[in-house]
């Protein structure tokens, strides 16, 4: 229930966001502080909110929403595109296919993880899509003992 307010909070503050903020955002971390004004304002129209959803002086957003309003739609264009190409390489791969499916799902996995919290963050989460990453250290790996 809070997850689907945050996510209605973020959309409702994306829409009054200037053309600009829209495409390139409102820089990092800033989206938990400009957030406060349009949450408050529903939190005070909405009488039949649960207890637990109070005012706040900073708000932790989900990753979904803490992107949409830091970087934008070029930010989230682009974050959608890594995941592509990631995607992409996976099954390019010659690899059996559990290899590529267990891939696949690690993948999507922390695609999901930017709808429940705030993994942008994390190490592994920035590890993933580095080259080689995470998700393609076996391949490192074998090609360095082989050779």
């Amino acid at each position: 229930n809070d997850r689907y307010f945050e996510l209605f909070v973020g959309l409702q503050k994306f829409k009054t966001s200037t053309n600009l903020e829209k495409l390139f955002g409102t820089g990092w971390y800033s989206s938990r502080k400009t957030i406060n004004d349009v949450r408050n304002k529903i939190i005070d129209e909405s009488p039949d909110l649960p207890k637990k959803i109070i005012k706040q002086e900073i708000s932790q957003l989900q990753g979904i929403i803490a992107l949409l309003l830091d970087t934008g739609l070029f930010g989230v264009l682009f974050t959608i595109s890594i995941f592509t190409l990631t995607f992409n390489q996976i099954l390019k791969e010659k690899k059996n296919i559990n290899q590529k499916l267990f891939r696949i799902s690690i993948l999507m996995t922390n695609f999901l993880c930017l709808f429940i919290g705030y993994p942008m963050v994390m190490l592994s989460y920035v590890l993933m899509f580095l080259p080689n990453g995470i998700l393609f250290i076996e391949d490192k790996f074998t090609k360095n003992t082989i050779n």
